[in-house]
């Protein structure tokens, strides 16, 4: 693999292992952030903002 050439096109079973990984690691992000901010004001508004980003990213 060159600098520069698209991970997808070279391999794409190691692509789609990144994928996995980096959405698990993303959703255990928002696991964790969750509690941490349960106790601000406007909580609900901040937690939809939150689990609505998963949803526009895909």
């Amino acid at each position: 693999m060159m600098p520069g050439e698209a991970v997808m096109a070279s391999d794409p079973e190691i692509f789609e292992v990144f994928t996995v990984f980096n959405a698990i690691g993303f959703f255990a992000s928002l696991a964790r952030i969750s509690p941490l901010t349960s106790g601000f004001p406007l909580r609900a508004c901040l937690k939809w903002r939150l689990f609505r980003w998963p949803e526009l990213m895909w």
